[in-house]
């Protein structure tokens, strides 16, 4: 029975997620991060929560360099375009780049 003949509505929880690494240039690009599969379910609900991992922004790390987790900030709206509308930004590395990179990540 869908959701509309039934009253209710879908909702996912995603893990974490940031452009770290080899992501960033396909997220560039335009290109998918994610399998049909996945693109099928993200689609499909009618609420998407992701946990953001990391704030995004161009600006450097203050808190540990060597481990630092910061999306760029085209990966927001690239998870818009997957239907994931709801971010979580309670993590340990939402001040990565300090209180500046946080309020970049939520402008």
């Amino acid at each position: 029975m869908s959701n509309s003949e039934n009253n209710g509505f879908s909702i996912v929880f995603t893990g974490d997620a940031n452009s770290c690494g080899g992501f960033e240039s396909d997220i560039k690009e335009g290109k998918s991060i994610f399998g049909n599969g996945i693109i099928d379910l993200l689609n499909s609900q009618d609420f998407v929560v992701c946990n953001l991992e990391g704030p995004t922004t161009h600006r450097a790390s203050v808190n540990n360099p060597q481990n630092r987790i910061v999306s760029i900030p085209e990966f927001v709206p690239y998870l818009c375009s997957y239907n994931i509308k709801y971010l979580n930004l309670a993590n340990n590395h939402t001040f990565d780049c300090g209180k500046e990179g946080f309020e970049d990540t939520i402008q």
